[in-house]
């Protein structure tokens, strides 16, 4: 199956409709419309009409979104891991552009993670009423799945998943990571999960990474997870030798012991002449 959008693209293209006037609005015709004031979205909504095509386009109908177009069938907030792969409850694991849902809690609610450049870290691409929003959002998600905002938890995600028409082999611009799978390293802090944002004292202090999520906040994973996950800042780094100013301080060294050997040999040689004319004297 062909491809709709790279993760970034993708994932551009929904939070920019968070920076433009919308409410949350569903059940009617009107969805992924203008309303002469603002957007119209519900969850599922605003994720299908992006892959239907829709670019904004106020006087077309759904913005300009072809119901059921690209090969991307209508589908339900659970019904959309119908159409994912790499399905997991395992939230640790949650990358960037994944399906993410509440399949199971009869609550019907779906959003797309996302690389949050500022933050560092995994966050979630939302329509909802919670928290008073009354539309798009971007709220954070702990490897538990728990969904918060501004650190008010409410609700938790069940499941997260590829969507197949996502080109996930490209990366959404990591940055690149300094260590590989099979570094030693000490560390001075630890995280439970790859997107966790609380920093904890590790009881063990050196590690092996064994595991790396590219593009996650933490994402080195210690001794399987043994020790926990770290980003570099919980890396500690032995100072650089500096080899010059060494060799210029073993050079002054080996001066000072020079003159120390010249000041000795002149001694010696006093003393020599002293000896040679106490035995002349004597003879």
């Amino acid at each position: 199956m062909d491809k709709i959008f790279t993760v970034k693209e993708f994932t551009d293209k929904l939070r920019h409709l968070n920076t433009i006037p919308n409410i949350y609005y569903s059940g009617g015709n009107g969805w992924s419309s203008w309303n002469g004031s603002a957007w119209q979205f519900d969850c599922v909504v605003s994720i299908k009409s992006i892959l239907w095509g829709w670019h904004e386009d106020k006087n077309a109908p759904h913005g300009g979104a072809i119901y059921k177009s690209n090969g991307v069938p209508d589908f339900t907030t659970d019904g959309g891991l119908d159409y994912c792969y790499d399905v997991s409850d395992d939230f640790s694991t949650l990358q960037p552009g994944e399906y993410v849902c509440m399949a199971g809690t009869g609550i019907s609610h779906a959003g797309i993670s996302f690389w949050d450049e500022n933050e560092q870290k995994v966050r979630i691409f939302e329509v909802t009423t919670s928290w008073g929003v009354n539309g798009t959002t971007l709220s954070d998600v702990n490897s538990e799945g728990v969904r918060s905002r501004y650190g008010q938890d409410n609700l938790r995600w069940t499941w997260h998943g590829k969507l197949k028409w996502i080109d996930y082999d490209e990366k959404p611009e990591p940055t690149p990571t300094k260590y590989q799978v099979g570094d030693v390293v000490d560390i001075d802090g630890v995280y439970v999960s790859s997107n966790s944002t609380e920093k904890l004292v590790p009881a063990i202090k050196t590690g092996t990474i064994t595991k790396i999520v590219e593009g996650a906040r933490n994402p080195y994973l210690l001794d399987d997870g043994k020790i926990g996950w770290v980003n570099d800042d919980c890396i500690v780094v032995p100072e650089p030798i500096d080899y010059e100013q060494k060799y210029n301080e073993a050079l002054a060294t080996i001066d000072e012991l020079n003159k120390k050997i010249d000041d000795l040999n002149k001694n010696i040689e006093y003393l020599q002449g002293k000896i040679n004319k106490a035995i002349e004297d004597l003879s």
